[in-house]
């Protein structure tokens, strides 16, 4: 069913009523030119087919239909996505499968201020039928002003389709294996996934050295799709494996208080290998109980009896998310924490999602202080616990950070690997409050240094104090702003010499938590 019947009705409203019985004029003096890209994907994969707008200045609507080779290529709605340079137009697309064609169509009451070529769709397809696939514009329609037409012109591709399988064997619960085609098309990661049933307690896959090394070459990541679970292995540990026969296996496992648990077993050349240099994302589905909170639910990772909290696990979407550098048996649990004085707080989720993982703790007599300010320390403390690192003694670089501190041997670390600088003369200040722009910076570089990726999905505009932002906390600003990661005060300010309370932080920190798993 298609969900945005009314924003497609209004689009094709708008545009029904700017075309006239006449034909189609220049108004730029240069033709505007849909162009569909050609691309290529071995059969079973996936590839992405890029659609721009060459010399699209002054054009403020268009409209065209698509046409594919129906028995060779499949796509579905959720394989339409909007393109970069016409994010804020009102964009709506409509796949008809059966009969091989998509329709889009956009309009913005400003359009496009330059020639630069527009992209301004991206259609991801399965190949289902090799050799080569072209495809076809029809029902091109743009306009620049009300009555003026755009001259415009396309230029459509093909969908190469190569006829050699790339496979990996799989076996369910220890039963025959089966050939399973690896999905390649992805800009950014490589899928197998596996079809099993939902009663399964198993999956193991196989994958020979050859096919290592093809997928470790990509760079991308690799993402291994089951009923019982998914993993995601980022491309920092395919390396590890790159030149390696692999097994990966993934596997319920008995929890310790009736919560789902699974094991994850992954060897090369028959060598279990239980630490990672990079990243594993691990999902277990999960149906949440009456009494039970999203800010709550959390997983433990379960060594010789003892648990030991994931602080990177988030309850999303059905989905207990999981990020950890190694392999071994992960729990789902429940550890929720209520604070008297954080009741009906305007924070009180962040709160609790925050103090669930141990990363903020109460000030006593189950308060939490929501609006006491954060110090820097306090500040730092918090990121080194969300990356997991044992609050042990190190060596200081900064004079006035006492080894015997809470927080010493967070800064020790977050200094060493870049995240935070002192404030001058061998200080760190770590007992004065920390600003929004102190926050803002050491954020991005907590990011940065955490390979956490920050989508834009707001548009960043300039707060009315925008003057007053440190030249060199301006760009983190920026980007966690557009992120939706940072937002403004009342007024449109960012304050960004006013104090981080500590209800502020936990919301901040717990977005930043939650893009760590996406």
């Amino acid at each position: 069913m298609y969900k945005h019947t009314w924003k497609w009705t209004i689009c094709l409203l708008i545009l029904s009523l700017l075309i006239p019985s006449a034909a189609f004029i220049n108004a730029q003096g240069s033709e505007p030119e849909l162009e569909v890209k050609s691309v290529q994907a071995g059969l079973g994969q996936s590839a992405a087919v890029e659609i721009v707008i060459n010399r699209p200045k002054g054009l403020k609507t268009f409209e065209f239909t698509l046409h594919y080779d129906r028995d060779a290529l499949e796509i579905a709605d959720r394989d339409v996505a909007q393109g970069a340079d016409v994010k804020g137009w009102m964009f709506e697309h409509k796949v008809n499968a059966s009969g091989g064609t998509v329709r889009i169509a956009a309009v913005h009451v400003d359009g496009f201020n330059s020639n630069t070529p527009a992209a301004i769709a991206q259609l991801t397809f399965k190949a289902k039928k090799s050799g080569v696939k072209p495809f076809k514009v029809t029902d091109l329609k743009g306009f620049v002003e009300l009555n003026t037409p755009a001259d415009m012109t396309s230029k459509a591709g093909t969908f190469t389709v190569q006829g050699v399988l790339w496979t990996v064997k799989v076996s369910v619960d220890n039963k025959a294996t089966q050939e399973v085609v690896i999905d390649d098309g992805h800009v950014k990661r490589t899928t197998i996934r596996v079809d099993a049933p939902n009663t399964s307690r198993s999956v193991r896959l196989e994958l020979e050295q050859e096919t290592m090394q093809k997928i470790a070459s990509s760079g991308k990541r690799l993402a291994i799709l089951t009923p019982i679970g998914s993993l995601e292995i980022d491309s920092l540990d395919l390396k590890q494996l790159g030149n390696s026969r692999a097994e990966i296996q993934i596997e319920i496992a008995n929890g310790s208080k009736q919560k789902p648990a699974r094991t994850i077993v992954i060897t090369a050349d028959g060598k279990e290998i239980e630490s990672f240099y990079g990243k594993l994302k691990l999902s277990i589905p999960y149906e949440r109980a009456n009494a039970e909170t999203n800010q709550g639910i959390v997983a433990y990772r379960t060594t010789g009896g003892q648990r030991s909290i994931i602080s990177q696990s988030a309850m999303l979407d059905g989905q207990v998310l999981i990020a950890a550098t190694e392999a071994g048996t992960y729990e789902i649990g429940y550890n929720a924490k209520t604070f008297t004085d954080a009741a009906n707080h305007w924070s009180q989720p962040n709160i609790e999602f925050a103090a669930a993982r141990n990363l903020f703790l109460g000030v006593g007599n189950e308060r939490f202080a929501p609006d006491q300010s954060v110090t820097r320390g306090m500040f730092v403390t918090v990121l080194g616990r969300l990356l997991g690192i044992e609050g042990t003694a190190t060596v200081n670089a900064f004079q006035d950070v006492d080894a015997d501190a809470y927080y010493a041997p967070y800064i020790a670390y977050a200094n060493e690997h870049g995240i935070v600088n002192g404030v001058g003369a061998g200080k760190f200040a770590p007992d004065r409050q920390i600003t929004r722009e102190e926050m803002a910076i050491m954020i991005t570089r907590f990011m940065d240094y955490a390979k956490i990726e920050s989508s834009s999905t707001n548009e960043s505009r300039p707060f009315k104090d925008q003057e007053a932002i440190s030249v060199w906390a301006a760009s983190s600003v920026r980007q966690l702003q557009s992120a939706g990661i940072l937002s403004g005060k009342p007024g449109d300010l960012f304050d960004p010499q006013g104090y981080v309370t500590r209800a502020e932080a936990t919301k901040v920190v717990r977005m930043v938590l939650e893009a760590s798993l996406l």
